[in-house]
């Protein structure tokens, strides 16, 4: 089976600690038991065993089946659901569902069948073509019209939900897991040996670490720079960056202060306070540029 079902609806039925952390990309949380009823299951098998902590899985689920028939109703049908490894707690969901009418589905393995499955798909071979070029330069949008032409792309900063520099943060990422797991999926869309386009990145996307297969696979591959002018890249980055409060920018600019310096840090803060962007590119386009050639001069062999 699929573990990504073209019709219906995947169901996580894991404790919604375990979801938040990571899914399977695309699925919907319909917990068995709470964080704190799994714990509470989990502590009474080690102290009493088996028999008593399936007794206390049922005082915890008895009341809550015929909520679980009526949301899991509200769904597109069929239903395929899984738990960590397959077990009890997709079993017992699957035949409450049975039962209901419902037409339900079981990944076997749970999710634990899936992660082999995206660790492996991370090591295949892949070929990238890689858009590299100074920041503000337009490799993004390069990257978005490739897509538009049907051509192969992962954009790995729409995945981390990350800009990818210091001033990147647009809001929550994903665990380092999940950004695996969404990355996998990703590429098991595409041809194996189509090439596949996507934007030159450091190891890390804000906190989410590229998978080191990948990140290896992508200094190998064919880079393509990507120019544009002086006027161009400040319009873009400002563009870029305009609806960042200033709170979160004033964060960043903090954490630069070791690299810059603290004479030009406090400049870049009063420039952001001033609502200066000429001035906060004056001070920032020199650090970018240096950090990029950077880049280039340790990959040169």
């Amino acid at each position: 089976m699929s573990y990504f079902p073209k019709k219906g609806t995947l169901l996580d039925v894991r404790s919604p600690g375990e979801y938040a952390h990571a899914p399977i990309p695309g699925a919907l949380s319909l917990p068995l038991f709470s964080d704190e009823e799994r714990a509470a299951v989990g502590t009474c098998y080690k102290k009493r065993g088996k028999e008593k902590a399936f007794e206390l899985g049922l005082q915890f689920v008895e009341p809550k089946l015929n909520s679980f028939i009526e949301t899991a109703s509200s769904f597109a049908f069929p239903l395929t659901l899984y738990c960590a490894r397959g077990g009890l707690r997709s079993e017992s969901m699957c035949a409450l569902f049975s039962q209901a009418g419902i037409q339900t589905h079981r990944i076997e393995g749970g999710y634990k069948a899936f992660r082999n499955w995206a660790l492996k798909t991370l090591s295949y071979p892949y070929t990238f073509h890689v858009l590299t070029g100074l920041t503000g330069s337009g490799k993004t949008e390069l990257l978005h019209q490739k897509q538009a032409r049907g051509e192969p792309i992962l954009d790995l900063e729409a995945l981390a939900n990350h800009k990818g520099s210091v001033f990147g943060y647009q809001g929550p990422q994903p665990s380092n897991e999940h950004f695996e797991n969404i990355i996998a999926k990703t590429l098991s869309q595409y041809p194996p040996d189509e090439p596949i386009w996507i934007e030159d990145e450091s190891r890390m996307i804000g906190t989410c670490h590229i998978p080191t297969p990948i990140y290896n696979q992508i200094q190998q591959g064919t880079f393509i720079p990507v120019t544009c002018s002086e006027a161009e890249r400040r319009a873009r980055i400002q563009a870029t960056y305009q609806n960042q409060t200033l709170e979160d920018l004033t964060r960043a600019a903090s954490s630069l202060r070791k690299k810059l310096g603290h004479e030009r840090t406090e400049k870049l803060l009063s420039a952001l306070r001033n609502h200066d962007p000429d001035a906060v590119l004056d001070l920032l386009l020199p650090y970018y540029d240096k950090a990029y050639q950077h880049s280039l001069l340790s990959r040169s062999p």
